[in-house]
């Protein structure tokens, strides 16, 4: 498999699909076959056939360990809809994609350049294709990492208009208003937000709860707010206890106390 990946990526797309078949005959119907086979398709400019390997992934059985490629699968036929300029069934793959798993999104800018560069792409998609909740939430993130909230919690709102399900969108939604005082700012908002962004257990943070225990404070609902900073308290303290050298975990016990 790596070897007809790295094959994909020397541009010998020809020998990596070859490869990839081979593999496919003596593995059988496994799905990261039929991923690499979409990614080493639409590097060769094979549209149709990328979009049919991605399908297969798309179709497979709902298991907990293809929720992964899955996402990614979505994400790419999406975009090569989106290329084709069939924007309707772009979003849909997009929305899927964020319903599946968000963490394509931070897999995403992992790799991004500056912000400023990233950001200029990211609008020349959204000129195209306004609807494009993912590529939204991803610019949003863009204006958060500078301090751009009031532009950041535009683009998180929208996004979330556009796809109710992206639950990372409330989280950071939630975060930019807090992160203002003035027309965002609405402590009972953030709570909703927080809310529905625990729906999905790794965002149910100390950091999180914390921030949902101040929003809750600040709407005047002192016995939600004392939970929540008694859970933050319960939870950091485990935290030190397995690693005593956790600045980070002190930190937000302090901010609780």
């Amino acid at each position: 498999l790596y070897k007809a990946m790295t094959l994909s990526q020397l541009n010998r797309h020809d020998e990596s699909v070859a490869e990839l078949h081979l593999l496919q005959e003596n593995s059988g119907q496994d799905l990261s076959v039929h991923f690499a086979l979409a990614l080493a398709y639409d590097n060769a400019g094979d549209t149709q056939n990328a979009i049919n390997e991605y399908s297969k992934v798309i179709g497979s059985a709902d298991e907990p360990e293809n929720r992964y490629l899955k996402a990614y699968s979505y994400y790419g036929r999406g975009s090569i809809y989106e290329r084709l300029g069939d924007y309707e069934r772009a979003n849909d793959d997009f929305n899927k994609s964020g319903e599946t798993e968000d963490f394509i999104v931070y897999e995403f800018l992992s790799y991004a350049p500056s912000d400023n560069q990233l950001r200029q792409g990211l609008d020349n998609i959204i000129l195209k294709n306004p609807s494009n909740s993912m590529v939204l939430y991803m610019r949003g993130l863009t204006y958060a990492h500078t301090n751009e909230w009031s532009a950041a919690w535009l683009d998180f709102n929208r996004a979330i208009e556009l796809n109710p399900k992206l639950l990372g969108a409330y989280l950071w939604r939630s975060r930019a208003a807090q992160e203002q005082t003035g027309l965002f700012y609405d402590p009972f908002a953030i709570v909703i937000d927080l809310n529905k962004a625990f729906e999905n257990e790794k965002y149910k943070t100390p950091c999180n709860i914390q921030n949902r225990g101040v929003a809750y404070e600040d709407a005047k609902n002192f016995d939600n707010a004392n939970k929540d900073f008694e859970e933050v308290v319960r939870l950091t303290t485990n935290e030190i206890e397995k690693d005593p050298q956790n600045a980070f975990a002190y930190y937000i016990r302090g901010l609780a106390y």
